[in-house]
């Protein structure tokens, strides 16, 4: 492991136990404002919780990071709607009257809300010569064709729809090679 690393590195990392458990992405870091020389890490977990521990919870980092063995994870707590569960069921009172009743559930397992999003429609800005996927180069904030060797202007439609790195929240590009998007100011590939 370095012996300095900087926040934006860390950010956007996923996180492991020693023994391969996925703890939850790294949003942010941190500092007790009591004692700064405590440096937290702030993850979300997998069922969008926050968790903090700290720095020196890290053993090693690369494209993850991987906490040592010694460390436990505290629980992120969670509400009672969540943990809850309850079942209804018909009570036949009389022939003509039908009550219901709720019950909580005996044992409730506590479950990730569920969503029902639809899935992204990712745009990837093109060249109106030649076609091929442009890059964005940051430092520039313009598009780039690297076939016809120009600057593209792509319209605000199209700028909507392209997602931009989690880390350092510029544009990505996508690699067509790879199939890929790509951030050029972290340089590195972006899952999205």
């Amino acid at each position: 492991m370095p012996s300095t690393i900087s926040r934006s590195q860390l950010i956007g990392l996923k996180v492991y136990t020693m023994d391969a458990k996925y703890v939850g992405v790294i949003k942010d870091v941190g500092f007790d404002l009591n004692n700064p020389s405590n440096i937290m890490l702030i993850i979300e977990t997998g069922a969008g919780k926050i968790v903090e521990l700290p720095m020196k919870a890290i053993s090693a980092v690369g494209d993850i990071v991987l906490l040592s063995k010694d460390v436990e994870i505290p629980e992120a707590k969670e509400t009672v709607s969540e943990t809850m569960v309850s079942a209804t069921k018909p009570v036949q009172v009389s022939p003509t009257t039908q009550v219901t009743v709720s019950q909580p559930a005996k044992q409730a397992t506590p479950t990730a809300p569920v969503t029902t999003t639809t899935p992204v429609q990712w745009a990837i800005p093109r060249c109106p010569k030649c076609g091929s996927a442009l890059i964005y180069y940051p430092q520039y904030r313009r598009w780039y064709c690297p076939k016809c060797r120009e600057y593209v202007n792509v319209s605000p439609e199209i700028l909507a729809r392209v997602p931009r790195c989690p880390t350092c929240g510029n544009y990505l590009s996508y690699i067509e090679q790879y199939g890929k998007w790509y951030c050029y100011q972290c340089q590195k590939y972006v899952n999205v």
